[in-house]
């Protein structure tokens, strides 16, 4: 099929649903693990198609492939453009690997923030609508988990030493703002 919606492109670039067959030569890419090739073809259609009604998975996808390569500013970017659709099915996904992005890139103060942010949004919602409640429980808590860690973690930088503001004070400027999860954070803080 990739010859095929190749064909499509290079010889009917106006075709109505072209959106429609970048994104299945993104996906077949994929399926093939032609990661470089999948990339570009995600990339034109976020580009080329911001009308697409596959924009958000487009850019949800691109950024579970960088992700997957540890490109990190890249993922954060793609992401961020996902959170642009408040009603997409990816949304709490991409806030969540929004989040482990920024983690991953060493942005431990933006990653804890996202996180706090994504364990409100999902106290607003009571729940999930988008993901099965199982899976929004289970992130939930390992969301939870990971900003106790983080926050009893003394060395941010890495160098060895403990950082300049390490310790409680540090863990409760974060839970500063009353916010339903902090009891749960802190427990776990506590462990």
């Amino acid at each position: 099929p990739v010859a095929f919606y190749q064909d499509l492109v290079k010889r009917f670039p106006t075709f109505r649903y072209i959106d429609s067959v970048q994104y299945l030569l993104g996906y077949c890419q994929v399926t093939m693990d032609h990661f470089d090739e999948a990339i570009a073809a995600y990339e034109t259609l976020v580009t080329q198609y911001p009308q697409s009604r596959h924009l958000d998975e487009g850019w949800m996808r691109l950024g579970e492939l960088y992700f997957d390569m540890g490109e990190w500013g890249k993922a954060v970017a793609a992401y961020g453009s996902v959170m642009k659709f408040p009603e997409s099915k990816w949304y709490e996904l991409a806030f969540y690997k929004l989040a482990w992005s920024h983690f991953q890139n060493d942005s431990h103060t933006t990653a804890i923030n996202t996180f706090l942010d994504l364990l409100d949004y999902y106290a607003s919602r009571g729940g999930s609508q988008n993901m099965a409640d199982e899976r929004t429980s289970m992130l939930r808590s390992e969301v939870v988990e990971y900003i106790a860690k983080t926050l009893a973690e003394d060395d941010w930088d890495g160098d060895g030493l403990k950082d300049e503001g390490a310790g409680v004070a540090r863990g409760l400027g974060y839970l500063s703002k009353p916010r339903p999860s902090n009891r749960a954070i802190l427990r776990k803080y506590a462990d």
